[in-house]
């Protein structure tokens, strides 16, 4: 499984994405665009949430959904994580 980061707010035509996968310390970049970004969320997207940097991610928040929202050059849009592949929530409720 990995965990991936990015903005909220996209303004280029191709964005950072940061990964790594749970087992794995070394964080990875990728230079995405939206079409791919929404592909790889759609099809292999468990569950997202808001990291806030130095707070533990908690699961049992009302940031934690299925559903995305970003803003693509001001616009509001909505991404949905379409795997249903059940995963092992202390997974996100860590500091990293």
């Amino acid at each position: 499984m990995l965990f991936i980061e990015f903005q909220i707010n996209l303004n280029n035509e191709l964005n950072i994405l940061k990964y790594r996968n749970i087992d794995d310390d070394s964080w990875y970049y990728l230079y995405i665009d939206i079409e791919t970004l929404n592909l790889l969320v759609t099809n292999y997207g468990i569950i997202s949430t808001w990291k806030i940097p130095t707070k533990i991610t908690n699961a049992d928040n009302p940031t934690t959904s299925k559903i995305i929202n970003l803003k693509y050059f001001g616009a509001d849009i909505q991404l949905f994580c379409g795997n249903n592949t059940p995963f092992y929530l202390p997974y996100i409720e860590q500091n990293y």
